[in-house]
């Protein structure tokens, strides 16, 4: 019976914490697609890795297939603050900012290629700025009912494409990025970056009989790897006209950023090996290392759902795959981060030296709340910002009549005069305007006494 070692490979710290955090985040993606993975008994250690990718590109597959674009709904969102501090600094502006309030509503149309967009901002619970957007096709119209009595219609040209918008949000595009970088990855992976054998460990103090599998890549496979994969993206038109219909960018210009990349690819002298150990009876996970030329990532089991995280050795959080979500929390260098997360809710928590932030989100897909506070101890400032949503069907857009408008670029000094004259009519932005004077004088009488 072999023991798995676990030895440093390098002393610990002088690490940078990027480099830490960018592993951290690879290492919980890794995870997130083999806790939910089911070998079939006795794969080859090729099939396992492909199996990973297959299973990460199906279950992204079935999240935009949820995403049902063609219906017509109406979102409506509330937003407000709520602000404290001791410091005197902040007190006054933290009575400005408890008294400003969101509210938002969107209808869409995808299919027709309709939206309206209603925008309301509140001061001390009176309309401030209560504004429309209509977009209708290739048209764009805004709407200010309290201060002017015609649409505007926004020039939509190169800055406002709106042709750009609706491609942007065609489902068809994201499933096909996907499908074809996922046969191109596949695809360039070659049998001889994988190698497999029987291995005895000890797990929980017993052991256990598992299917070592493992991938290698040298420096020169990673850069006959990228370089291959570029050369596919470069020569499936299929995918380049998903990716410019999806970023706006011209298929030339993203030929000529992957040129330019691939013209920059070096081989360097290093080596990424990965070595996950699955239990032979059950195809579970038992171990998972990563070495590369400087880190040492590891999975060590705690427990049956449960795996400690450790750099160098040294253990900077655990994972534990529970029936309905994920629990992830990471401890070092005086950073605490706490991930909690289930079909429902996503709980997150963050601790440094400097602050404090958390983000609630509960509901699901029709009605649901966020809340994200700050706290700075140093500042005594604590800040929470609520987010409520609601999600409905809808038969259509609401029908708009857009023949009075007037057109951005020929509203003449009469108009805009006039629209100003209204807006300094409307008390509740003049309140909002004589309580931030008011702090300001503040200041600046005390910036002059000191």
């Amino acid at each position: 019976m072999e023991e798995i070692e676990k030895e440093n490979v390098m002393e610990k710290g002088g690490t940078g914490r990027k480099v830490l955090l960018a592993i951290i985040g690879v290492l919980v993606v890794v995870l997130i697609v083999l806790g939910y993975l089911i070998y079939s008994k006795g794969p080859s250690s090729k099939n396992v890795y492909l199996r990973t990718i297959d299973e990460f590109s199906n279950s992204v597959s079935k999240a935009i297939d949820k995403t049902d674009l063609n219906k017509l709904q109406e979102l409506n969102y509330n937003l407000s603050f709520n602000l404290n501090s001791t410091n005197s600094e902040y007190k006054e502006i933290a009575k400005i900012i408890n008294n400003i309030k969101l509210n938002a509503s969107l209808e869409e149309d995808y299919k027709n290629k309709k939206a309206n967009v209603n925008l309301d901002v509140l001061y001390n619970n009176s309309s401030m700025i209560d504004g429309n957007i209509y977009i209708n096709g290739k048209d764009l119209y805004a709407e200010l009912p309290s201060l002017y009595s015609k649409l505007i219609k926004v020039p939509t040209d190169e800055t406002i494409n709106l042709d750009e918008l609706w491609n942007a949000y065609n489902k068809d595009n994201y499933k096909t990025i996907l499908n074809e970088l996922t046969k191109i990855v596949k695809n360039n992976l070659k049998e001889e970056y994988f190698t497999s054998s029987d291995e005895k460990i000890t797990v929980l103090g017993k052991e256990a009989n598992t299917s070592k599998q493992v991938l290698t890549l040298t420096g020169e496979n990673m850069y006959d790897l990228e370089n291959n994969i570029i050369n596919d993206i470069l020569n499936n038109d299929k995918l380049l006209k998903a990716l410019s219909d999806t970023s706006n960018i011209e298929v030339n210009d993203l030929k000529e950023e992957l040129n330019r990349t691939k013209s920059e690819l070096t081989k360097e002298d290093s080596k990424l090996v990965v070595e996950l150990y699955l239990n032979k009876s059950n195809q579970k996970l038992e171990y998972a290392v990563m070495n590369t030329d400087s880190e040492k990532l590891e999975l060590s089991k705690t427990s049956d759902d449960t795996f400690n995280i450790l750099v160098n050795s040294e253990k900077i959080g655990s994972i534990a795959f529970l029936k309905n979500g994920i629990d992830l929390i990471i401890d070092y260098e005086n950073t605490n981060i706490n991930l909690k997360l289930s079909e429902e809710s996503l709980n997150i928590t963050a601790k440094t030296e400097e602050a404090n932030i958390s983000i609630k989100l509960n509901g699901n897909e029709q009605k649901g709340k966020t809340v994200v506070n700050v706290n700075i101890p140093s500042e005594k400032i604590d800040l929470t910002i609520n987010v409520d949503y609601e999600i409905k069907s809808i038969k259509s857009v609401k029908a708009k009549d857009y023949s009075n408008y007037v057109e951005l670029d020929k509203m003449t000094e009469d108009d805009y005069n006039g629209i100003m004259t209204k807006l300094y009519e409307n008390e509740s932005l003049v309140t909002l305007i004589q309580d931030i004077s008011n702090i300001t004088d503040g200041l600046l009488t005390s910036q002059v006494y000191y």
